[in-house]
């Protein structure tokens, strides 16, 4: 049973190492590739100077996380796929962990906790059942098959994960929580005001694109339009909710209202003004490349109605040559 492990990179010199040496602690059969996404912090030398026997790719631009993720699976040979952020780190028997969850299912995940040991993800029991976030999960490459595509790369970087979970969920595909085997993020500033914008532009696209073949499927997806009101909100309030490391997603609606008038850190620290512009923007970029959520729509539905079958497999030759 060979895993492949594939390390999506970009400028984080500060924490693959870490990444890398506690995949090897983990003591498998395991290839590990990191594909770079255009780094411009010497994380490749760090790499290469430390870890001789990892398989290094290098995008020559900027092409975001999905893509990175796409390419990584086409170069793999293992049986498994396991994906781990570059500011990931696994704790002791984690693969093994993941593995043992896996036998029954297609998809497993740990649970993923912060440096100060307090818990990113999974915290609701609804987030348990199936995972929503890519920092760390394990998926059978016979599974990978079953989609209808691989990562969506429109997305480049922020809900990727959430739409090929979703996919998952739509193609029946099982996941497993394993509560023992345990990640660690190592919690690093964002350029905020951009991923303000993207998580707009992208779940605006994923709503167009999941609209009406959800229905019934009993998960939990941010692909909604609640989703896009509460950002609206909070770049009213300058409210910088995508740190998980200080706001918890479980806590009641009131006391999330609570926050928004209370101190909190913010988005920008730029005039707030600037929030409802990215916010606009963002919906403007779906108003001009709708036909792009409007072609992957109809052929995911097509997929859903002709039923569930190998879809990505007649793919696997077109893709390689796109990415080679």
């Amino acid at each position: 049973m060979k895993i492949s492990v594939i390390i999506p990179n970009y400028n984080n010199k500060n924490t693959i190492k870490k990444c890398i040496e506690s995949i090897y602690f983990q003591k498998r059969n395991v290839e590990i590739i990191v594909v770079d996404d255009f780094s411009n912090d010497n994380s490749i030398n760090t790499i290469k100077k430390n870890f001789p026997k990892v398989r290094v790719i290098c995008n020559k631009k900027n092409k975001g996380a999905a893509y990175c993720r796409n390419l990584g699976v086409l170069k793999s040979l293992g049986d498994y796929i396991a994906f781990v952020d570059s500011d990931v780190y696994l704790k002791k028997n984690c693969l093994n962990q993941l593995l043992k969850s896996i036998e029954y299912a297609d998809i497993s995940f740990p649970a993923i906790i912060y440096e100060n040991k307090s818990i990113m993800y999974p915290i609701t029991q609804e987030e348990q059942k199936y995972p929503m976030i890519s920092a760390c999960f394990m998926i059978k490459r016979e599974s990978v098959k079953k989609l209808d595509e691989l990562f969506d790369e429109t997305y480049r970087t922020f809900n990727e994960d959430s739409d090929f979970f979703l996919r998952c969920k739509i193609f029946d595909l099982e996941a497993g929580y394993s509560k023992n085997a345990l990640a660690v993020h190592m919690h690093k500033s964002h350029y905020t005001e951009k991923r303000y914008y993207l998580e707009n532009k992208n779940i605006m696209y994923g709503i167009i694109k999941f609209r009406g073949l959800t229905k019934g499927i009993g998960l939990e997806h941010p692909f909604k339009v609640q989703a896009l009101l509460k950002n609206f909100v909070c770049g009213i309030f300058n409210f910088n909710w995508f740190d998980w490391s200080s706001y918890k997603r479980n806590k009641s609606f009131l006391c999330k209202i609570q926050l928004l008038t209370k101190k909190h850190r913010k988005i920008t620290t730029k005039p707030a003004i600037i929030l409802p512009y990215l916010f606009l923007k963002a919906i403007l970029w779906n108003i001009v490349n709708l036909n792009k959520a409007l072609i992957k729509r109809k052929s995911l539905k097509n997929c859903i109605i002709g039923g569930h079958f190998n879809a990505i497999k007649e793919s696997y030759i077109s893709n390689k040559r796109i990415y080679t």
